[in-house]
């Protein structure tokens, strides 16, 4: 039998991963750090390194917020819809 308020599940199954992911932006936000710090580095290949991984870290790091930035926009569109579908029909005549 399918899940009659699947919202819930959802939303449940949303903050696990928001959970997950903010110790991976954590981790990303380290490793930014750390590339950054390399940049002044004395040896060449070692700061052309550094600008790769600050590159690839910034990135990273900028789609894991979008994604979420996003995926808590889509959660409260779809509690508003099931908020509206809720709601009693009105045929727009005042009694």
């Amino acid at each position: 039998m399918p899940n009659p308020n699947p919202i819930n599940a959802r939303l449940a199954k949303g903050e696990k991963k928001r959970t997950a992911l903010a110790g991976v932006m954590e981790d990303l936000q380290t490793a930014l750090a750390t590339a950054v710090g390399l940049l002044s580095n004395e040896d060449p290949s070692l700061q052309l390194r550094a600008v790769h991984a600050v590159g690839q870290t910034a990135t990273a790091y900028a789609k894991l917020y979008e994604t979420g930035e996003l995926e808590v926009r889509l959660e409260q569109l779809i509690a508003s819809i099931e908020a509206r579908e809720k709601e009693p029909i009105s045929n727009g005549y005042s009694v």
